[in-house]
């Protein structure tokens, strides 16, 4: 029964979370959408990485990523 009133106090603080998570990743969408917004992110996630904050293998696959953002970008403005 304790356990059942945890997850009920909990809830309003995950779906809070979620609710601003799921902002967050518009936001960032929105802001890939050019050079400089993708080339803000890379300098976000290689300080993280120079931080201790995400590992080399999850830096590697973001940067992967970002980088053929950036050459989609650089194809549409040809």
């Amino acid at each position: 029964m304790a356990f059942i009133i945890d997850d009920l106090l909990k809830m309003p603080l995950t779906l809070a979370k979620k609710v601003v998570e799921g902002i967050i990743n518009e936001v960032d969408k929105e802001r890939l959408v050019t050079k400089e917004g993708v080339m803000e992110k890379l300098k976000e996630y290689q300080l993280l990485l120079d931080e201790g904050k995400i590992s080399e293998e999850d830096y590697n696959q973001i940067e992967k990523e970002l980088i053929q953002r950036l050459k989609k970008i650089n194809r549409a403005e040809e």
